[in-house]
């Protein structure tokens, strides 16, 4: 009997996963698809739009045959300690004989290529990653301009995972063959559909819009009959504001600083103009961050900022 392991969130399950595990079944020939899901909480920090039991029984009537959370360490962590820890619980629990994961390029030799390549990081190429980071460059398309005169490194959130993923199983010597599945929505940020199939980012936003037309068109019978059963109201990151604000205000420096995969520079950052800025929800699943005028004693700032969370003007550092 054969095995896969397949890593993912299911936030929410949609057509694109059911395209996913039946896919791999072809490819692998497998028994058993063994699914390492994200928890109440997603990669992002963001809370997960349905709770885990909702999502877990989405996929167990979509065709998965197993459900293992995922721990929130790494959850919450960046690509690669998130890889880590799913590769590292498969291989431990000894189950899976294969990996499969989706991918934008759907070319698992090229994804093979761009992990070698991204293990042997060059001081400058560290560098131009650092000084493009400052800059205010996202990470992905730093480390693809880094990588630029080498080949080149993909700047896909898939395929940066698929890449971690390959990583990790060199890491762990885990004896896993991996396989991809080149995915079929318009892309991971788009909020557009191709037939059946979007991303779980337009998803989310048709959810919170209620546009239950694009809802049928793209999510399986299985997430239907799931949402009935366990009766779960959909969470939004909103939900959170005035936790999320407390915590920014009371958190000492040394807490910033010691956060689990907090770089120095934005503790520093964050301690330094905590009074000035609170989260706003923007798209779906996203949030924006609203400076204010920090001239003003703490003491009034907060007075006047916890109801409605506008405040106004601009913060020291901008």
């Amino acid at each position: 009997m054969k095995s896969t392991g397949i890593i993912a969130e299911f936030n929410p399950f949609h057509n694109g996963h059911l395209y996913h595990l039946e896919e791999t079944r072809k490819l692998t020939g497998s028994d058993f698809l063994i699914a390492v899901m994200s928890g109440d909480f997603t990669q992002r920090g963001f809370p997960a739009v349905y709770r885990k039991y909702m999502r877990t029984r989405s996929a167990l009537l979509s065709g998965a045959d197993l459900v293992i959370e995922m721990p929130v360490f790494g959850t919450l962590a960046a690509a690669a300690d998130f890889a880590d820890c799913g590769v590292s619980l498969l291989a431990a629990a000894g189950i899976a004989d294969f990996l499969s994961f989706g991918s934008q390029c759907g070319d698992l030799a090229m994804l093979k290529e761009q992990a070698v390549r991204a293990q042997e990081e060059t001081a400058g190429q560290s560098d131009l990653i650092k000084k493009a980071l400052r800059s205010g460059i996202s990470w992905p398309k730093a480390r693809a301009m880094a990588y630029e005169d080498s080949g080149g490194l993909s700047s896909s959130p898939n395929d940066i995972l698929g890449i971690e993923y390959l990583r990790a199983l060199n890491k762990y010597h885990a004896p896993m063959t991996p396989v991809t599945v080149k995915r079929t929505d318009p892309g991971y940020h788009s909020d557009k559909r191709s037939g059946s199939f979007a991303s779980a980012f337009a998803i989310r936003q048709a959810l919170e819009k209620k546009d239950e037309r694009f809802l049928s068109d793209v999510l399986p019978e299985a997430h239907f009959y799931a949402l009935k059963e366990e009766g779960c109201p959909e969470i939004r990151i909103s939900d959170f504001d005035f936790l999320y604000n407390y915590r920014l205000y009371s958190m000492s420096p040394d807490e910033l600083f010691h956060t689990a995969g907090m770089p120095e520079a934005l503790a520093r950052r964050i301690d330094n103009s905590r009074l000035c800025f609170v989260p706003t929800q923007g798209k779906a699943g996203r949030t924006r961050t609203t400076h204010t005028d920090c001239k003003r004693p703490a003491r009034l700032q907060r007075k006047q900022r916890a109801p409605d969370f506008r405040p106004q003007g601009k913060c020291r550092w901008q």
